[in-house]
């Protein structure tokens, strides 16, 4: 059996030969933890209303947002024109993909200055920093964007599966926040 690996821990429940094992959607603290077999604080962490801040991000579009619990507090979506693929050879590919590039690059710099100037007036109460997009994609915005780095610890491993970000999306982001992986193990 594969053994999980997450930044926000594991909780199992054992009932005789059945073991139903939750992956929570946001970190368990140590307290929590060393409680043994008390359902409270994964149920108390399940209903909080956590103040998180959300990046979405694909090669021409992105949506920036802060949630407080459900709720979305502050919203940006906008587009930006990148070039697909090309398949031909030669020069015109290297020009080709220095063109691409420089436009990925313009989408980088201006969804991070988007998210600078939405997360910042909440950064105190800021808890968590989840993101959703293709994993090179997300990788690259990563390095470009200084305000994320700064607040690396407040990113949580886990992403978002949307593909379209958009403000029609924001209903769908709301409800992944608190989804957890379950697994029954067992008759």
């Amino acid at each position: 059996m594969l053994l999980l690996k997450s930044d926000t821990g594991l909780v199992a429940f054992r009932q005789v030969e059945r073991v139903l094992a939750i992956v929570p959607p946001f970190p368990l603290t140590e307290q929590a933890a060393s409680e043994g077999w008390n359902a409270g604080p994964l149920l108390d962490m399940l209903t909080t209303d956590y103040t998180v801040g959300v990046v979405l991000l694909r090669l021409g579009r992105y949506l920036v947002a802060v949630f407080r619990g459900t709720e979305p507090v502050v919203t940006k979506t906008d587009t930006r024109y990148v070039k697909g693929k090309h398949h031909a050879g030669g020069t015109s590919q290297l020009r080709f993909k220095r063109i691409r590039e420089g436009q990925m690059r313009k989408l980088f710099d201006e969804a991070c200055g988007v998210v600078g100037s939405r997360f910042e007036p909440h950064d105190r109460e800021m808890d968590y920093i989840l993101l959703g997009g293709e994993k090179l994609t997300l990788s690259g915005f990563m390095k470009v964007c200084p305000y994320l780095q700064r607040r690396q610890k407040l990113i949580l491993d886990r992403r978002l599966n949307i593909r379209d970000p958009k403000h029609d999306t924001l209903e769908t982001v709301a409800g992944m926040l608190r989804q957890s992986r379950v697994w029954a193990v067992g008759q």
